[in-house]
C-alpha cells in the first residue's frame, strides 16, 4: 500500500515545488498522485469515452464535497464551466490542430459542445475548468481527458485537480473506481483506495 515516489521537485522554486507518488493496491496499478503547495492531482485509466465523460461529469460536480453551497442564497450553487476542446479541423486534408474555448452557460458555445460531443474521432484532448460562482469560495476544480492515445492499460487517460484542501470525495471516488480501466480496480473495496492516498505522507516537505 506504500506509495512510490515518482517525481521530486520540491527543490525547484519555478513553477512550483511539486511531488507525484505511484498508487497500487495490491500490486494493480490504480493511479498516479501529484501535488503542489496549491492543488493535488489524481491521474488515472479510464474507461470512459468522450459521450460517457460528458454525460457524467455533471454528477461529479455537483458534488457538494466540490461545490458547497454558496455564501450568498441568491447564487446558483452549479459551477460555471469553460471547456477548451483540442480537435482536428472539420476538412480532413487540412493538418492544423485547432483549439476552441466555450463556456457551456452560453448557448451557442453549448450547441457548439454538443456538436463536438457527437463527432468524438475530431477530439484529441478536452479539458473542462469548473468555477465556484461564490467569489467568497473562489474554488476551481479542473479535469482533463486524453482521447488521442490508449495507454498502455488500453484505457484513455484522465487527471482530476482538486485544491489541495478539497478531499477527493466519495462522489469522487466511486467516479473513478466505476470508470477505472482495471477490472481488479473497480472490484476493490472503496476503504482500500482511500487507504492508499491515506498513505501519502501529508505535507509537501
Amino acid at each position: 500500500m506504500n506509495p512510490t515516489l515518482i517525481l521530486d521537485f520540491t527543490a525547484d522554486p519555478e513553477p512550483m515545488p511539486a511531488k507525484g507518488y505511484s498508487l497500487s493496491v495490491k500490486k494493480n496499478h490504480f493511479a498516479k498522485y501529484y501535488r503542489t503547495d496549491t492543488y493535488h492531482t489524481l491521474v488515472w485509466d479510464c474507461l470512459l469515452d468522450v459521450q460517457t465523460l460528458s454525460r457524467t461529469i455533471n454528477d461529479v460536480l455537483d458534488d457538494p464535497f466540490l461545490f458547497p453551497a454558496p455564501s450568498d442564497p441568491r447564487l446558483v450553487v452549479r459551477p460555471q464551466l469553460m471547456v477548451t476542446i483540442i480537435h482536428r479541423p472539420i476538412d480532413p486534408s487540412d493538418a492544423e490542430i485547432v483549439a476552441s474555448e466555450l463556456l457551456l452557460g452560453v448557448a451557442d458555445d453549448a450547441k457548439t459542445y454538443n456538436s463536438f460531443i457527437g463527432n468524438p474521432e475530431r477530439i484529441i484532448f478536452i479539458r473542462y475548468d469548473a468555477v465556484h460562482p461564490d467569489p467568497v469560495i473562489s474554488r476551481e476544480v479542473v479535469i482533463t481527458y486524453d482521447n488521442q492515445t490508449n495507454s498502455v492499460h488500453s484505457g484513455k487517460e484522465i487527471a482530476l485537480q482538486l485544491p489541495l484542501n478539497v478531499p477527493f470525495a466519495s462522489r469522487v471516488m466511486t467516479w473513478i473506481q466505476e470508470h477505472h480501466v482495471s477490472a481488479f480496480i473497480r472490484k476493490t473495496p472503496r476503504w482500500e483506495l482511500v487507504n492508499s492516498l491515506l498513505s501519502i505522507p501529508a505535507v509537501v516537505e
